[in-house]
């Protein structure tokens, strides 16, 4: 199913994750049910078809708590943010997004808030609330520090940069820039093999 979808063969992906969805109910694997459960509602998702994913997710929310599945969780918690965003429902993205950075700061995972809060910045940058998006990327800020993900790291200095140059402040914009590309620099230069470069 993964294969199909990676090449955006989403009908023969959807009937191979139906496939495993049936064969973990059969032997009683919830575990196994709720991944499957989220590719479902994931294909429906890649398919604009928002209502049934939402179904599929509401579901796999369900079989991921009864399995104690929290990444599997948290990831549906972020995909229905991301079908409200979509479907014009602002305040109920917002919502969800908040949900799922507590998600993260209750399990104390800072990578995961880091990452919400980007997520949740770019929800708001898009909503041109540029002022609130602003305080949820420098919120995720020390989070990316810590967490040592330079990837991360860079995304947040990105989004500090956009959201600062959004608001007429460039000079502000051009530190972050700066300091994003010094990391960039910095990759580059200690990647031992000349191909990489």
């Amino acid at each position: 199913g993964q294969a199909y979808e990676n090449v955006s063969d989403y009908s023969l992906a959807f009937n191979n994750y139906e496939k495993a969805l049936r064969l973990f109910q059969s032997i009683d694997a919830i575990d196994g049910e709720s991944v499957s459960t989220f590719k479902i509602a994931k294909t429906y998702h890649l398919r604009k078809d928002y209502d049934q994913a939402l179904k599929y997710y509401e579901r796999c929310l369900k079989l991921s708590r009864a399995a104690r599945k929290a990444r599997t969780e948290v990831n549906a918690l972020i995909e229905i943010a991301k079908i409200y965003a979509l479907q014009g429902r602002h305040d109920l993205a917002a919502k969800q997004y908040r949900v799922v950075e507590k998600f993260y700061e209750s399990i104390r995972d800072q990578r995961g808030r880091a990452v919400a809060l980007n997520s949740y910045g770019d929800f708001l940058f898009r909503q041109k609330q540029t002022q609130p998006a602003l305080d949820a990327y420098r919120r995720a800020l020390p989070l990316s520090e810590k967490v040592g993900d330079k990837g991360i790291l860079i995304t947040t200095l990105y989004n500090l940069a956009r959201a600062n140059l959004a608001l007429g402040r460039p000079e502000v914009a051009l530190r972050f820039i700066k300091r994003s590309l010094h990391i960039i620099e910095d990759l580059h230069v200690n990647v031992a093999s000349p191909e990489f470069h």
